[in-house]
């Protein structure tokens, strides 16, 4: 059985041997005067880069619209100099139009004394005024100038076509020029007629097996048209036009 307690009976005061004299000490902060933050009147330093840092910005913007303006110049200077080149050319194309010849027996090494044909003895009569336009435009076309050799009667020591077109490229063309095609054209009463290519260096690499063979089909052809084509002057004229058509 838990014991009772009389908290009646429980005295009111401390008992008398027990100090009652105490005071509590003093507070050493009642008098304590806050100190004065040394970052009141504080200023942020300059951050030793900010100056710097906008002055290269503007040194940058400075190159930049120089390099700007630099490069307009430039521009204007390329069209202006593009013009000036196009019209170099116009004057240069139009000088070459009308000095074709001359500009292409210099630049391919064409003779410029030797003309389109030579009539060797041959039986029938060659027209230069026929013959001429049609040889003459496949050289301009082409950059080879043919040179055809008629002959009725094999030259001394000859008997084959093809050792008289070498004969005539070496004696007559001249092998310092390259750029020709001679045509060595063999013909009279009793026989059919007989033909052979030779070509220079230059020649050879300008005009493809191709080439020759279109040349060869057409004159074969104009050569039986004798309705639209009834002289040597006419075919040959025609033929050699129409292959510089065909393969140019």
């Amino acid at each position: 059985m838990d014991p009772e307690y009389n908290y009646e009976e429980m005295p009111e005061t401390a008992p008398e041997s027990a100090p009652n004299e105490y005071s509590a000490p003093q507070s050493t902060y009642d008098n304590y005067a806050e100190p004065q933050n040394t970052y009141a009147n504080y200023s942020a330093p300059q951050r030793s880069g900010s100056k710097n840092e906008n002055l290269a910005k503007i040194m940058f913007l400075i190159i930049l619209v120089a390099c700007v303006a630099l490069a307009v110049i430039s521009v204007r200077g390329i069209i202006k100099h593009a013009g000036m080149l196009k019209q170099d050319l116009s004057s240069a194309v139009e000088h070459i139009t009308e000095n074709t010849e001359e500009n292409i027996a210099e630049r391919f090494s064409v003779n410029p004394d030797l003309g389109f044909y030579y009539d060797d003895g041959f039986y029938a009569e060659i027209d230069a005024k026929e013959i001429k336009p049609g040889l003459q435009y496949f050289y301009q076309e082409t950059g080879v100038k043919p040179f055809i050799y008629f002959f009725s009667e094999y030259p001394d020591g000859y008997s084959e076509i093809d050792e008289v077109a070498e004969y005539v490229y070496d004696q007559i063309v001249g092998y310092e020029y390259e750029s020709h095609l001679v045509l060595a054209w063999y013909e009279n009463y009793a026989d059919n007629a007989e033909t052979y290519y030779w070509l220079g260096d230059d020649a050879e690499e300008m005009l493809s097996d191709e080439d020759l063979d279109t040349l060869t089909e057409n004159i074969s052809e104009c050569y039986y048209d004798e309705e639209n084509y009834p002289s040597y002057g006419d075919f040959l004229s025609a033929a050699f036009r129409m292959t510089a058509e065909e393969i140019r």
